[in-house]
């Protein structure tokens, strides 16, 4: 039985912290890392999180999410689960195509805490132009598979518009 679950949107992006920083040196154009502000919150989160018996941690697959939940993950010393259900809201106003994002082996080898065996409840489908009916729906639920599959307390790991839902 789930008894809690911790909301966290990821630390702060580069390009949010500096304005001369650009998206043309990426990989992956619309997957913006964070800042060392960022960095800074998620060290912060982690260790506010250490007496609260973190059971899991469920994370989008963007980079900022995963970084966020890699820097929590190594002080609760727990693997990260990435979750599609807790993506950003794919609305074509902010990707003009559905992002790419860092693939399951890439984001094992960058963030050793991902649990590549691990398989998304949730797969959103682009467009996302309507915010109650994609984005609540699809954070609804991959909430109700993992409450209905784990015991604990739960860490969700996302952004603006999933963890608003949640």
């Amino acid at each position: 039985m789930v008894d809690k679950i911790f909301i966290l949107r990821h630390g702060i992006r580069l390009d949010i912290d500096d304005k001369t920083y650009w998206r043309h040196y990426l990989k992956r154009r619309d997957d913006v890392p964070l800042s060392h502000r960022g960095i800074t919150q998620a060290q912060e989160t982690g260790e506010f999180l250490k007496n609260e018996n973190v059971s899991h941690i469920f994370c989008s697959p963007f980079f900022r999410t995963l970084q966020t939940a890699h820097i929590v993950a190594e002080k609760l010393d727990l693997p990260i689960h990435i979750e599609y259900g807790f993506i950003e809201m794919l609305n074509p106003d902010w990707f003009a195509t559905s992002p790419e994002l860092v693939s399951l082996e890439e984001a094992s080898e960058i963030f050793p805490r991902v649990n590549s065996e691990y398989r998304s409840y949730v797969q959103p489908q682009y467009p996302e132009t309507d915010y109650e009916g994609a984005v609540l729906h699809r954070v609804k639920e991959a909430l109700d598979q993992i409450i209905e599959r784990y015991d604990g307390t739960i860490l969700i790991v996302g952004h603006g518009a999933s963890t608003e839902s949640a």
